[in-house]
């Protein structure tokens, strides 16, 4: 009786594991970016919390894309995509390069 095993060489075997492994991590990646700017509750939590910490009102864009950066652990085009998301849900309001929490 034959297992699968022993009718893939090992070689095949393992660029097939390497394969997988990294499917399974582009589609993890994948799904925590879309995830983050779909909780309108935390991405505004975490900017009212941005503010907080930079203790004036209004900041700077880069101010607010550092903190995005900081807080969900992200690349700068991640974090200028919930400024994004941020503006189009009505948290934020951006007058030139300064960022105010909108009422």
């Amino acid at each position: 009786m034959t297992t699968i095993l022993s009718i893939l060489n090992t070689p095949l075997l393992i660029i097939f594991l390497v394969f997988a492994v990294g499917i399974c991590l582009f589609l993890y990646k994948y799904s925590h970016h879309h995830s983050l700017g779909a909780d309108e509750a935390k991405l505004r939590q975490t900017i009212e919390l941005i503010f907080k910490e930079a203790g004036r009102t209004p900041i700077s864009q880069n101010r607010l894309i550092r903190g995005l950066k900081e807080h969900f652990h992200v690349n700068e085009k991640v974090a200028l995509t919930l400024v994004s998301r941020a503006r189009q849900a009505g948290i934020i309001n951006v007058k030139d390069t300064d960022v105010e929490l909108a009422e």
